[in-house]
């Protein structure tokens, strides 16, 4: 199991515990598989999330709870039923690494085909793993 603390400059620095893979506090990559056996490190992000049907209408909107170089879980509000398909397309808006003309940091959208891995239910809220599989944008 990994062992989390935020440093000042919102990075995260994540290192290993008594049995878990070591970690490149640099570039958050794992050199063996992680403890849960995915494929890459998740961080804690918490960043504004929707998901779409091809056709571009919304079916639910969210927020991460983490995210990696291969999938997210968001949690969030929708539709009833409107995760039972297999590919959806999920607009993340994340901290942009330009500045604004005005000087203050903004926000940048990016897109991705992904395949629903799992639904969550969470009362009125759910929350849904997705493999990100294409960048669109």
């Amino acid at each position: 199991m990994f062992h989390y603390e935020a440093r000042a400059s919102c990075e995260l620095n994540k290192t290993p515990g008594p049995d878990g893979p070591t970690i490149d506090s640099e570039t958050h990559k794992t050199t063996t598989l992680t403890a849960d056996r995915r494929r890459a490190a998740r961080l804690p992000r918490s960043y504004c999330a929707s998901i779409r049907d091809g056709r571009g209408n919304i079916l639910a909107r969210g927020r991460t709870t983490n995210i990696s170089e291969t999938g997210l879980f968001i949690v969030g509000t929708g539709r009833d039923g409107a995760l039972d398909r297999e590919h959806v397309v999920v607009e993340i808006d994340i901290p942009s690494t330009k500045p604004r003309r005005d000087g203050r940091g903004g926000l940048r959208r990016v897109q991705y085909v992904a395949r629903v891995v799992r639904t969550q239910a969470f009362g009125p809220m759910f929350g849904v793993g997705l493999e990100l599989l294409e960048k669109l944008a």
